[in-house]
């Protein structure tokens, strides 16, 4: 993973913005990029976008030249992925040792805690291993094919080489028998550049996703996530660790805050408020207040945050979702607004809950799916002395 922390404090900190001082960020930041195994002509064009951006200002600010980086690179991650949270069939491909099971079993995890009837089965003939790890790990495991209309399939594959002609027909063979919505293929991200290559060997069966795993454990990542990109596939989701919960769906300013080595910004004031409070209780109560209070964050917040003024004003709009969150926790019981675990795997709840509120299922599913997201994020930074004292010295 790039990480330029440092390389923006340090431009931050020069007391006189000239071309010189600029020339030397840039190549800092090339120098950072090629370590990240980004193939040196995605660093040139980029970097030159940057520089283009940069000339085109007649008195360029540390403001304005911090953000023409930020952009550009969330530019070249690509869009935010929103998960279909409807039922569907998602294949799954990838080489071995790639964390394909691990995968599916994290997602099975993520789908279920949102509501979602979700199975796995596996395919995986020639590794044994596999369907046991996933038998320990998914509760929902089966070894027979009968998917309803109301289920979510998760359906893990072998893994092997591309260039075993074998291995790709076996891989077209479950496909044609599963009839998958998706395929969705695992790519660890310590594959760096050679990403695009490997997607590339197995085209033939209808990439439509690519989840990119291990991002914290691997210094190449940046190059994988612009190698997918490159080949116009979408990255769905990230995995960093180990954990069960350790999944999330892609999104660029979440790559960003780690690159930058900061939250992201459109959490922080969620939790800053509360963090130093250890009898907070993160439920739909407190979320709906904290969110009431959000402005809509953006890269501008942040450098204000550090002292540097900005006078553009990029804050999202969050009057009609605040409407729509107002709507279902209203729709709620008391309970089962103290108690937001009461709704993971109930369809009965949340269809009464949509129905009370005048929304669709997948509106209700998918402001679950945002407020577990805020309330992991809350849980697993609250204890971090490290980012507690870096929230006191950001101004929000």
């Amino acid at each position: 993973m790039i990480n330029i922390r440092e390389i923006v404090e340090k431009f931050l900190g020069k007391p006189i913005i000239d071309k010189i001082a600029i020339d030397e960020f840039i190549l800092e930041i090339q120098k950072n990029m090629l370590l990240s195994d980004i193939p040196p002509k995605s660093v040139f064009e980029i970097t030159q976008r940057i520089k283009q951006k940069i000339a085109n200002e007649r008195f360029p600010t540390k403001q304005m030249i911090i953000k023409v980086l930020y952009e550009e690179f969330k530019n070249t991650l690509g869009e935010e992925y929103k998960p279909d949270l409807r039922p569907r069939r998602i294949m799954f491909i990838g080489l071995y040792g790639s964390g394909k099971t691990t995968t599916i079993a994290k997602l099975w995890k993520y789908f279920s805690d949102r509501g979602i009837s979700t199975r796995v089965i596996s395919f995986d003939d020639e590794r044994p291993a596999a369907k046991d790890q996933l038998k320990q790990l998914v509760r929902d495991y089966t070894d027979k094919f009968n998917p309803r209309d109301n289920e979510m399939w998760l359906i893990d594959t072998p893994g092997k080489s591309v260039e075993d002609r074998a291995f790709i027909e076996k891989l077209k063979d479950i496909k044609i028998k599963t009839k998958p919505d998706d395929v969705f293929l695992v790519i660890g991200a310590d594959t760096g550049k050679y990403a695009a290559k490997l997607a590339q060997g197995f085209s033939e069966l209808g990439i439509t996703g690519v989840v990119i795993t291990k991002i914290d454990g691997s210094g190449k990542a940046g190059g994988a996530f612009i190698a997918v990109k490159e080949l116009n596939v979408r990255v769905t989701f990230v995995g960093y660790g180990e954990k069960i919960d350790d999944i999330s769906p892609f999104n660029p300013d979440d790559i960003l805050s780690r690159m930058f080595g900061f939250i992201n910004i459109n959490q922080l004031k969620e939790i800053k408020n509360d963090i130093s409070n250890q009898k907070f209780e993160y439920n739909f109560e407190t979320y709906l207040k904290e969110l009431n209070s959000l402005s809509g964050k953006s890269i501008d917040d942040l450098l204000i945050g550090m002292g540097i003024e900005t006078n553009l004003d990029q804050s999202m709009k969050l009057h009609e979702m605040m409407k729509k969150f107002n709507a279902m926790i209203n729709s709620m019981t008391p309970e089962e607004r103290r108690n937001p675990d009461l709704l993971k795997s109930s369809d009965s709840r949340i269809k009464r809950i949509a129905k009370g509120a005048g929304l669709k299922e997948i509106e209700v599913r998918s402001m679950l799916n945002k407020f577990f997201q805020s309330k992991k994020m809350f849980e697993k930074i609250k204890n971090d002395k490290g980012i507690i004292n870096l929230l006191k010295k950001i101004k929000i």
